[in-house]
């Protein structure tokens, strides 16, 4: 998967389940994609899900695991997140 691809899906997810981030930190995110930072970005993304303590969709958190793990984040960011019961 090369970066373009990784920005493209990233935004796609992002602009798809914003969950209760409120949309100036949406905003910034999607810049940092733009910006070519997709790893900030997602990092950015899973901490504000976390600490608004969204339920995250089982699809978005594998999407997140599939981008992440491609750009060798720590799993931590996806794996902490909230799952619907």
């Amino acid at each position: 998967m090369d970066l373009l691809e990784i920005e493209h899906r990233l935004k796609a997810l992002v602009l798809r389940f914003t969950g209760n981030i409120e949309q100036k930190r949406i905003a910034m995110i999607l810049e940092d994609i733009d910006y070519g930072e997709p790893g900030i970005a997602l990092e950015d993304y899973c901490t504000n899900l976390y600490d608004n303590g969204t339920n995250v969709p089982v699809d978005i958190i594998n999407e997140l695991q599939a981008l992440g793990t491609v750009m060798r984040l720590d799993p931590d960011y996806w794996e902490s997140l909230r799952r619907p019961s």
